[in-house]
């Protein structure tokens, strides 16, 4: 058996989109050619007997920590060491920073325990499958409605976003925002911004984040606008917090849970992530 690993390329999203399907994951082509454009010596196509058989991603978050991402094995290929030979490419490929993260999924997990992943953090996904939103009522009190993200707010985003994410990453909050025009939204007071969220177009559902704020209150103001802007469309959230009023919140909206997924980390501690700020993920492809 041979199998070899190589720099992916343009020419490979269709195969990375028939492995995304097969997984029933939700990024688009342009997910896939903003993943290439982060790290384009960062992404890895494994080839099996010489034939396209899996895929990953990695990101370099400020120097601070590496991302990886989209480890995909074609499933008829699953348990002949493909994935590990991709896992470790990536992360050789991120050898001179002090750490490297990613999103688990059950399956996955096993993997990156054994070469040395330890779990940081729960995400649960929340799902909502077509219905309209039901307006809980209780969204931001006296904060101001939330606004159209235009590109200058992307720098102040970022100051947010840093302390809850760990790291900055300007140039992957600017990709994801132009995904859905009008659907990205900053909550603006006095001297800056209470929390922004992000709304991307995905293959089966739009996904909503990350989702940043100060508080429960600046969240579910977000959230809410969004929602209302989105109507009956399918939403995915990956949601970081148990505050116990968002995740009633959530229920009243209609966002039901489906599934669990583990951030992980290998190497050393970053600066402690500031929970309380970031409600919902980018997604397990970025973080």
């Amino acid at each position: 058996m041979t199998i070899e690993v190589r720099t992916l390329t343009e020419d490979d999203i269709p195969f990375g989109m028939t492995l995304k399907d097969q997984a029933g994951w939700n990024q688009t082509e342009e997910d896939w050619r903003s993943l290439l454009a982060f790290r384009p010596d960062g992404c890895f196509l494994a080839l099996h007997e010489g034939a396209p058989a899996g895929t990953v991603t990695t990101i370099d978050h400020s120097g601070v920590f590496g991302w990886v991402g989209m480890l995909l094995v074609w499933h008829d290929l699953r348990g002949l060491g493909i994935g590990r030979a991709l896992l470790r490419r990536a992360l050789e490929s991120l050898a001179q920073l002090p750490a490297v993260k990613l999103d688990a999924t059950p399956l996955g997990e096993g993997l990156y325990r054994s070469e040395g992943f330890e779990a940081e953090v729960v995400l649960e996904r929340r799902v909502r499958a077509g219905s309209p939103s039901r307006g809980s009522g209780e969204r931001g009190g006296g904060l101001p409605r939330p606004r159209p993200m235009v590109p200058a707010d992307i720098p102040r985003a970022a100051d947010l976003d840093a302390p809850g994410f760990g790291a900055r990453r300007e140039a992957v909050l600017d990709a994801w925002s132009r995904s859905v025009p009008g659907a990205s939204l900053v909550i603006e007071v006095a001297g800056g911004i209470r929390g922004f969220v992000i709304a991307r177009r995905g293959s089966r559902a739009t996904h909503v984040g990350p989702l940043v704020a100060d508080g429960a209150e600046a969240a579910m103001a977000l959230l809410g606008a969004v929602l209302d802007r989105m109507g009956s469309e399918d939403l995915i959230l990956d949601t970081m917090s148990r505050d116990p009023a968002w995740m009633q919140f959530l229920d009243a909206e209609g966002l039901r849970g489906e599934r669990i997924l583990t951030r992980m980390r290998l190497g050393l501690p970053s600066t402690p992530p500031r929970p309380s700020l970031l409600w919902a993920s980018a997604g397990p492809e970025v973080g």
